[in-house]
């Protein structure tokens, strides 16, 4: 979805529009087939699940681009934050979250308990923070530097696959994608500029 996301965004309205109506009418159909949606599946991204987010997301794309905002619109600085760092965000919050329900915060702390929707403030605001902190990384010139091979995407994309199909144990699993994928989002910004560098290469005249 981060990745549909980028298309959004770029995508012209109408584009947007019709992936959203394409997919609720997908979605209509496969329900009248009595196809299994199983729409709240959100951990395994049923088919129904899939193509709820879609409608979400394009169609809010679509209503948001409608409305008149100004060019730079106050009290929106939390929210840009996290649309500009919307993947790191989905690797951040997720250790976060699983760490939260492994110790059973909402029992440690009555408050959370009695008000549950703290949980999400504070994983919320805990995130935020490691995200700040995370993003020092890539002021390093040496891991910079290292980002900048091409090789050294091949490997990690390599190694996303590789320990989904080799290491059997859950919990090595879940940290070792998560820590993949923190490193894929900090520093995918080297690979586009890799990629676009080596596009100009190719397409310049001899």
């Amino acid at each position: 979805m981060f990745f549909f996301g980028l298309f959004a965004y770029r995508n012209n309205n109408s584009i947007n529009l019709a992936a959203a109506l394409g997919s609720g009418l997908l979605l209509l159909v496969l329900q009248q087939t009595n196809f299994p949606l199983d729409i709240e599946n959100k951990w395994d991204m049923s088919i129904g699940y899939f193509l709820v987010s879609c409608i979400l997301l394009f169609g809010t794309f679509y209503l948001l681009r409608l409305i008149p905002f100004p060019p730079h619109p106050r009290g929106l600085g939390l929210l840009t934050f996290l649309g500009q760092n919307s993947l790191l965000f989905l690797y951040v919050h997720f250790p976060i979250i699983l760490y939260f329900k492994e110790i059973h915060i909402q029992n440690i702390y009555t408050v959370i308990f009695e008000n549950p929707y703290l949980f999400w403030v504070l994983t919320l605001a805990l995130t935020v923070i490691v995200m700040v902190i995370l993003l020092w990384l890539p002021r390093s010139k040496a891991l910079t530097a290292l980002f900048s091979q091409l090789p050294v995407w091949f490997a990690l994309v390599f190694l996303v696959f590789a320990v989904g199909i080799y290491i059997r144990n859950r919990f090595f699993t879940y940290y070792i994608e998560i820590g993949l994928g923190l490193l894929i989002a900090l520093f995918y910004p080297r690979l586009a500029n890799l990629l676009k560098q080596r596009s100009s290469q190719n397409t310049s005249p001899s």
